[in-house]
């Protein structure tokens, strides 16, 4: 009898997905499917749209609420995040090390402002040249991260589990 090509990862049913993506907030290993991914991606817009609106309506006690929200989230967001690159077979590297690329980036986007302003240049040409360059970086990694997290996982094993 021939086996099936592909097996699909199980689908999370809304609750289920935000259940297993609290419960393994801090586990980077392992994969995510889609759904689970999704789900979890929804839950958390949502609550950020209840916290803007909290923020608007109570001021700074909703500025709180919100960020409680925004910091119970965090984690299990970046963990589901790592965990979805890896059922693409992926690094979870794709994610941090766009954020510790921040920091040689902004280093460089200072040196060049401070190099401009001191050949009198002007440093509002400068600085929109370079924050145009940062923008469309930004839009290219975005693209990218947004076409892994649509990808179909690998079938069966892969390195990541």
């Amino acid at each position: 009898m021939a086996q099936p090509l592909r097996v699909p990862p199980p689908r999370a049913a809304s609750p289920e997905a935000i259940k297993v993506c609290f419960q393994n907030y801090v586990t980077f290993r392992g994969r995510a499917s889609r759904s689970e991914y999704w789900w979890f991606f929804l839950f958390c817009l949502l609550l950020g749209f209840v916290g803007g609106f909290l923020e608007a309506v109570m001021g700074r006690d909703g500025a709180a609420l919100s960020g409680l929200v925004s910091l119970a989230t965090f984690l299990p967001s970046l963990s589901v995040t790592v965990r979805r690159l890896h059922d693409t077979d992926r690094s979870g590297w794709w994610v941090g090390g766009f954020y510790l690329a921040f920091i040689p980036v902004g280093l460089l986007i200072g040196l060049l402002a401070a190099a401009a302003q001191a050949n009198g240049s002007p440093p509002d040409a400068t600085a929109l040249g370079l924050f145009g360059i940062l923008f469309l970086l930004m839009m290219g990694y975005s693209i990218t991260m947004l076409v892994f997290m649509c990808s179909r996982g690998t079938p069966g094993p892969n390195r990541f589990g």
